[in-house]
């Protein structure tokens, strides 16, 4: 073990051992109530805070692009990744071009139960051709194949053609070809697909300079080579300086790979063969390290504008298991190669008639050698092959992509980067349920990517040194990526589940913010001794992610640069709105005191304190939490929450919370409240009490204080999370037949199971203006929950809107944003299924809410 190693370890114990005498203190000697513990770094003094939470080291108040917090990390502007770098929203299409194929000169029957491949690559083909435009495929199952030669069964190879489907409960495509080694069921790829680290031709311009990391110019010695709109490869290899920083690793070098290769837009041409780039770098690119081919050239063509939206892919099963692992080997769903500026949305496979539990052969979505493209609730599970690097729901081999509010389920890794051109990626606001393996970086340096606000039930991310690998040790996987705010909502099967995030990158890396019933974080170093690498990654806020401001990175920092603010068919979690008590009891040994809370409390066993908080009667409830500060005695056991109702002289007390002793208790204390509060609101209430008070223990003492001249509130406070607008009058019918399911309260009178056959319709009697939907999930606490929701104004012509996803940590209402309000007098429900085992295909609701004008 280094020196460096066991000097951090003994100044993490240290402050371990004060921070034990330091609850035996009077209360103005206590510690910093801030200060970070764990298994992690203590970085607590160099916090920046808020009255809502804390924030991490790496991003104060005053972020900018290029901010070095006191150790010298920079963490990456995040806010390029997606389509046209999240400036503007996906479009919908509609034109030049629209061809239904159930129209002349295609002619596909709703029923058809033949071969369809050749008709709907004409239909794909003849719309490239005419300039782009939509193929749009309504119900029905379409039966695919593939053919020895062909690299999948339908290629879009023209840009600016979406391929759409009337909903992924409707248009399912089948591959009927079971031998699929290699091959896509979609694929959308030029006629000339390559990689990007291969020069397209000799004696393109090289660096003249070093451009740093977070640049976006770059000086080449022949700039009248290149043009504003060019697209341009900017690689460097890796050089023997580069791998020896590296520490030497087995097969690290030019014959096998690049240092890192960035594909980048020229924007602007300046004097001194300067050309400005439309993304940042986001690793140094060294003059050092251009190696002896061309390091600055142009890239082959890449397809823009291409989507595929709102249909369902499935793989008919391959029948003989001793040959499976060569004739599926990388087989793909869904495939985007050399594609920029592009989407998939709304887009899952299933499983086709016959199969036993696949729906998928071997890989789920595969993004590759591809920037900024936009992955959108998306779901894949049960593939039948995931074992050799097979199996994965979300591959990324390219850059500045973006995946959102996506699943996938029993997969070998739920998401997996690969290859030195990952770079700035962005994973965020989905989910993974029982993987075979951790989501990872998988291979030879995926540097800067970001995974922000994952759902992991099971496995959770690894993100260390592998030292395995046939040829080239997979070595250093990645550096300087960043795990924010990521929940374990299960642990993974077995006695051992280890660590919810494994972090060990070259240089720095970082998880800040973990929260659920799993949070651990390790970053323990002693896996990358061979290579020297000794610097321990950053952890933050380990268990505390509910406190965490802001709650997510790339929505924060795409606000700053562009004022867009990140809106979708997620858990409603923003939108905060602190409230601060009103009048105020202190209980004291049974004494009741009126009046402001005084700026300490000190309660010991079987005393309490009582506040109230005076509602906002213009906005409507949809989450809520009390959040308070508090320092616990050595002998503290337990802390209950409760509410105090008083109707008539007539007192009531509902027990909310118990803070139990025998688990880590954070600082900040988060109880939900969301529940109660929606009931309250929802039936006029104008203020609520809660009491907070020791519940066990002799001798115990739990205090509550303000620290004034630090400036810092931290007495208790509700926060109050405001919905999509309020609740409208609705009917609830089941289709088809339309019967009244219930009137217009949302309650059901059981659990509606549906499913793409019985869907749930809800009337609003008129045309509104839609904005959101609540939803309460049947065994939403053991289980995520996915289904589609649809509008129309006139119940027979619907159009995919949202997809919902719970969180499967409640089975409570659960909120949901459109991403831009829908005017509608009908809304359609369909049950996508579960994440129980084999992804059952249906999806069970007790309760629907919907909210608008």
């Amino acid at each position: 073990m280094s020196r460096a190693s066991t000097v951090t370890r003994t100044a993490v114990l240290a402050v371990v051992l004060l921070c034990a005498v330091a609850f035996s203190m009077p209360a103005h000697a206590w510690a910093e109530p801030y200060a970070v513990m764990g298994d992690g770094v203590a970085d607590g003094a160099l916090r920046s805070y808020v009255p809502s939470g804390w924030r991490s080291v790496l991003y104060p108040l005053d972020w900018s692009p290029g901010h070095a917090d006191p150790a010298g990390r920079v963490v990456a502007d995040f806010s390029y990744a997606g389509y046209k770098r999240g400036e503007v929203p996906i479009p919908h299409v509609t034109g030049p071009a629209f061809v239904d194929v159930s129209q002349p000169p295609y002619s596909i029957e709703s029923s058809v139960t033949t071969d369809v491949t050749q008709v709907l690559q004409a239909a794909i083909d003849d719309v490239g051709a005419r300039g782009g435009g939509v193929v749009y495929l309504p119900a029905a199952t379409y039966r695919v194949s593939t053919t020895d030669t062909a690299k999948a069964a339908l290629t879009i190879r023209h840009s600016n053609v979406v391929l759409r489907g009337a909903g992924r409960s409707r248009t399912l495509i089948v591959n009927t070809t079971p031998l699929m080694r290699g091959k896509s069921v979609l694929l959308a790829s030029p006629a000339q697909p390559g990689s990007w680290h291969i020069p397209t031709v000799q004696g393109q311009a090289n660096l003249i300079r070093d451009a740093k990391a977070g640049s976006r110019e770059v000086a080449v010695a022949s700039p009248h080579s290149f043009a504003v709109g060019d697209l341009i490869v900017i690689r460097t290899e890796a050089t023997p300086e580069w791998v020896a920083e590296r520490g030497s690793l087995r097969g690290w070098n030019a014959s096998t790979m690049d240092a890192t290769t960035y594909l980048r837009r020229v924007v602007e041409l300046k004097v001194g063969g300067v050309l400005v780039l439309d993304a940042p770098l986001r690793t140094d690119v060294l003059v050092r390290d251009r190696g002896t081919l061309p390091n600055v050239y142009r890239a082959r063509p890449h397809l823009t504008g291409v989507g595929i939206e709102d249909l369902s892919v499935g793989m008919t099963e391959y029948p003989d298991w001793g040959y499976l692992a060569y004739d599926v080997h990388e087989s793909t769903a869904v495939k985007f190669q050399n594609v920029e500026d592009s989407w998939i949305q709304r887009v899952s496979t299933f499983k086709p008639p016959g199969n036993r539990s696949a729906h998928v052969l071997s890989e789920g979505f595969w993004i590759d050698n591809s920037r900024q493209v936009t992955v959108r609730e998306c779901l894949v599970a049960s593939p039948q092959y995931r074992g050799a690097g097979n199996g994965n729901g979300f591959i990324i081999r390219g850059s500045d992509n973006l995946i959102e509010g996506c699943a996938a389920i029993e997969c070998r890794h739920a998401y997996t980067f690969g290859m030195w051109q990952a770079t700035g990626n962005v994973i965020r606001d989905s989910v993974s349920a029982r993987p075979l393996l951790k989501s990872d970086f998988h291979m030879w340096f995926s540097a800067v990517n970001l995974l922000e606000r994952l759902l992991l039930d099971g496995h959770g991310v690894d993100a260390t040194f592998r030292n395995d690998g046939s040829t080239a040790v997979h070595g250093h996987t990645t550096s300087q990526s960043v795990m924010w705010n990521l929940t374990g909502v299960r642990k993974p099967a077995g006695w051992r589940p280890g660590p919810l995030i494994d972090t060990v990158q070259y240089g720095w890396g970082a998880a800040v913010g973990t929260s659920g019933v799993w949070s651990r974080v390790s970053n323990d170093p002693s896996d990358d001794a061979l290579y020297a690498d000794w610097d321990e990654d950053l952890v933050e806020g380990e268990g505390w992610g509910a406190t965490l401001v802001p709650q997510s990175l790339y929505a924060d920092q795409l606000h700053r640069r562009t004022g867009r603010d990140v809106v979708g068919a997620y858990r409603v979690r923003g939108r905060v709105l602190p409230v601060r008590p009103g009048s105020t009891q202190v209980l004291t040994a049974g004494r009741v005191v009126p009046g402001p809370l005084p700026s300490e409390v000190r309660l010991s066993s079987a005393q309490s304190v009582r506040i109230s908080f005076d509602l906002p009667g213009s906005e409507r409830v949809t989450g809520a939490r009390l959040v308070f500060n508090g320092r616990v005695g050595r002998r503290f056991a337990r802390l209950t929450v409760r509410a105090v109702e008083e109707t008539a002289g007539v007192r009531r007390i509902v027990t909310l919370a118990t803070l139990d002793r025998s688990r880590a208790m954070p600082p900040l204390w988060v109880v939900d409240v969301s529940e109660y509060l929606r009931d309250r609101s929802a039936n006029g209430a104008q203020s609520v009490t809660f009491e907070l008070g020791e519940a066990l223990g002799s001798g115990a003492e739990v205090a509550f204080r303000t620290d004034a001249a630090r400036e810092r509130d931290s007495r208790p406070r509700l926060e109050i999370e405001t919905g999509p607008g309020p609740s409208l009058p609705a009917m609830l019918m089941e289709s088809p037949g339309m019967a009244t399911v219930t009137a217009s309260d949302g309650r059901l009178p059981g659990t509606f199971i549906a499913s793409r056959d019985r869907t749930l319709v809800v009337d609003l009697g008129a045309t509104r203006t839609v904005t959101g939907v609540g939803v309460s999930f049947a065994g939403g606490t053991t289980r995520f929950s996915f289904a589609e929701v649809e509008s129309s104004s006139d119940a027979s012509s619907w159009a995919p809107i949202a997809t919902l996803t719970g969180s499967g940590l409640t089975d409570k209402l659960e909120v949901f944003e459109f991403r831009a309000p829908v005017k509608a007098r009908y809304l359609r429900l369909s049950g996508l299924g579960t994440s129980a085992a084999r992804l059952p295909t249906t999806t069970g609701m007790r309760s629907v809410e919907i909210y608008g004008r």
